[in-house]
């Protein structure tokens, strides 16, 4: 699978065979950043797809050296996957996005 990644900013969209199958960016505030809205076409799960969109987003917020955290707010069934990088749970609120949905908060420091 070939896969392009296009920065419109400090949003990433990636491609296959012209097609969108991830997203995802971030934004700074001040001495910390966030990751926006990353998220994977269900049909493109398990590829790896995902590890390298968050990797090469994290690898450009470190490039910014007033950075020494970075948060997300995900779901209870994404945390994982940030917590394989280094994230910590900072706080959860059940049905945060919605009902089942909880929003899950994490960080990490730089």
């Amino acid at each position: 699978m070939c896969v392009t990644i296009e920065n419109t900013g400090n949003y990433y969209v990636c491609m296959s065979n012209s097609r969108v199958i991830a997203c995802g960016g971030y934004r700074f505030n001040d001495k910390s950043a966030s990751l926006t809205w990353g998220m994977v076409d269900r049909k493109s799960h398990g590829q790896g797809i995902g590890t390298m969109l968050t990797d090469h987003r994290l690898s450009e917020v470190k490039k910014s050296h007033k950075v020494k955290k970075i948060s997300i707010q995900t779901s209870q069934h994404t945390s994982t996957f940030y917590r394989k990088r280094g994230f910590t749970e900072v706080s959860q609120l059940l049905d945060g996005f919605g009902k089942g949905i909880d929003c899950v908060v994490m960080e990490l420091t730089v």
